[in-house]
């Protein structure tokens, strides 16, 4: 990466950490085994789903952050690597799952997706869930991630859907969000994306909608539950949802 580059990239990721690592455990809380809410449960769960990733695989995760979705990772017995860019917010993982069964199937890393301190081919699967919108250069994450990859690795990443109406009512509402921060997700649009991981190297580009039902009115709502996983099937709504899935094989 050139040197100009590297030094705004560096300048972008202060921002992003001190952005972070500002907030209280609220907002990235102490990891814990237990399950998520509802509707967070449902959507790493379809994700995972989605992504048919081997059992026993290699995954790493780019900017797993308080390890929401690390957990369901090893609860599905993958070996993870997890990077973050905050060493204070992955502190919070190693003290929740130090002695715990999981504890020597993780790996903790902290850097940042668009320089992966990896060498080529290192993974079976790389993966990140709402990343790609954070990082300055989406294709040069997009690269990074496929670098690591093996042959026919998997990378999957879930971004918020810009052309759902609801990020641009949310966004500017919520008090751990802001539209500094969250902006990227203009261009995370399913044209962009595909875009980026062909010439990544990337292919058999696969695309699925999630979040037609707002977690606050989710709930714990069962019922609700299986209604997202219907409307997630019907092809005609997938302007509508908050969230879209992709899944790529590393040629």
């Amino acid at each position: 990466m050139p040197e100009e580059k590297i030094q705004e990239t560096d300048e972008w990721y202060r921002g992003q950490i001190d952005h972070y690592e500002s907030e209280d455990e609220s907002y990235f809380s102490t990891f814990s085994l237990d399950r998520e809410t509802l509707h967070v449960d449902q959507e790493f769960k379809m994700f995972l789903e989605f992504l048919r990733i081997p059992k026993g695989a290699h995954v790493l995760e780019v900017g797993c952050g308080d390890g929401r979705f690390t957990k369901y990772l090893l609860k599905a017995g993958y070996r993870v690597t997890g990077l973050d860019l905050s060493e204070k917010i992955l502190d919070r993982i190693r003290r929740g799952v130090r002695g715990t069964e999981y504890e020597s199937n993780l790996t903790l890393v902290s850097g940042n997706g668009e320089e992966l301190p990896f060498q080529n081919g290192s993974f079976d699967a790389c993966l990140c869930v709402h990343v790609l919108h954070h990082t300055k250069d989406i294709g040069y994450t997009v690269v990074e991630m496929s670098r690591v990859l093996k042959a026919g690795g998997i990378m999957g990443s879930v971004e918020p859907n810009p052309y759902c109406p609801y990020w641009y009512i949310y966004i500017p509402l919520a008090k751990t969000k802001k539209w500094a921060v969250e902006k990227g997700l203009v261009r995370c649009t399913s044209q962009n994306l595909k875009r980026l991981m062909r010439k990544a190297g990337l292919e058999r580009i696969e695309r699925k909608m999630f979040g037609f039902i707002p977690s606050a009115l989710m709930k714990e709502r069962r019922w609700m539950a299986r209604l997202e996983r219907i409307l997630a099937s019907i092809p005609i709504l997938k302007y509508a949802a908050g969230a879209h899935f992709f899944r790529a094989v590393k040629r």
